[in-house]
């Protein structure tokens, strides 16, 4: 696998997580990891943070 399919590959997944967390927000939904629930203020600094890592994979898909 050479890094312009795997920035492709990884820049999309974290598309997909970060529409997830998105979606947690925007609905009545949670995330519960072991009994625990997540909070708000997790969930968007996820969202963040996964939307960013999307954007960088797959600016450097379109720029190799």
């Amino acid at each position: 696998m050479n890094s312009k399919i795997y920035s492709l590959v990884a820049g999309s997944l974290f598309g997909l997580v970060c529409l997830m967390y998105l979606s947690t927000l925007l609905g009545s939904n949670t995330i519960s990891v072991g009994g625990y629930e997540l909070p708000q203020s997790v969930r968007i600094i996820a969202a963040l943070l996964t939307g960013f890592m999307s954007f960088s994979g797959l600016r450097l898909f379109t720029k190799s």
